[in-house]
């Protein structure tokens, strides 16, 4: 093995730069394994090996689709944050959507002044109460229940 920093600390140190990056190490012999390598510098599905010898065409077709795949996931990465951002910002709409429901529906259901239940209300209450089981057509009256 030539002088200096080994493959598999360049791959670390490569990695260390870029922890998206896919790296292609071209090898004719390795004093590690592809586990060893894939330990220091990230995982094994972003490690490709080329053997020696080579040709040339197959290092220009694996640079090209590893720089397109490397593209694709910054890509995608991206998108996944502006859809969970938008997610945020739906979750944010809803519950905003749900309090100002609540606020129009007993703006409508209570006396502007008083605050009291109205007559909206009270319709509201005495249809729920009819609709209970125990009451029947030939019920001559009606009990308004007490609120609070």
């Amino acid at each position: 093995m030539p002088p200096g920093i080994d493959g598999r600390e360049t791959a670390r140190r490569i990695r260390a730069l870029d922890p998206e990056i896919n790296l292609c190490i071209v090898t004719g012999f390795s004093d590690f394994s592809p586990i060893e390598i894939s330990k220091v510098a990230g995982p094994a599905d972003k490690i490709f090996y080329i053997a020696k010898p080579f040709e040339v065409a197959e290092i220009v077709q694996t640079a090209t689709a590893l720089a397109h795949r490397w593209q694709v996931d910054r890509e995608l990465t991206a998108a996944r944050e502006q859809l969970a951002a938008q997610i945020v910002q739906l979750e944010e709409q809803s519950a905003e959507l749900a309090a100002n429901e609540s606020r129009a529906i007993h703006m409508a259901t209570h006396d502007s002044l008083t605050d009291a239940p109205n007559r909206l209300a009270f319709l509201r209450a005495l249809g729920d109460r009819a609709k209970r089981p125990g009451l029947s057509s030939t019920t001559r009256w009606a009990t308004w229940p007490a609120t609070h």
